[in-house]
């Protein structure tokens, strides 16, 4: 610590003690910056291995279940809802597990997705015309 006095003796020792702590506080935080960009990915792109890929759609999927569930028995629910978004991202969770699938089971899970989505477009769409307990909304519910 280094104190003024009304001379101004101390100010060049002040001034010098403040810029050491600054560029020290600088070279400490630049060091955290580069570390952090050192071992920070970015999640979506780092799916390397088809397990990771699977277990984070179906963590995804059990947590949105309930939200999506409900929206498809409420036929009163609103387009564009949580419930409806967390059908989607469902699906969407499917077609990228299928799409790192193989053989006869990625075009038919692939399939799937395309008609569970056509599915969800229309029934969306009876929602948001009221007509959510209409017979063929029930039907796509």
């Amino acid at each position: 610590i280094t104190t003024r006095r009304p001379d101004g003796k101390g100010i060049p020792e002040a001034i010098e003690n403040r810029n050491y702590v600054v560029n020290k506080m600088s070279a400490e935080i630049s060091e955290i910056i580069r570390v952090l960009q050192l071992t920070t990915y970015d999640e979506d792109s780092y799916d390397a291995d088809d397990m990771t890929v699977m277990k984070k759609a179906l963590a995804s999927f059990m947590a949105r279940l309930n939200q999506a569930r409900e929206w498809l028995q409420n036929p009163n629910s609103e387009a564009g809802s949580l419930g409806e978004r967390a059908l989607r991202q469902i699906i969407e969770d499917a077609r990228r597990i299928g799409e790192r699938c193989v053989g006869p089971e990625r075009e038919e899970i692939l399939r799937l997705c395309s008609e569970l989505t056509a599915m969800v477009d229309q029934l969306s769409d009876f929602k948001a015309k009221g007509m959510g307990s209409s017979a063929e909304a029930i039907n796509l519910s």
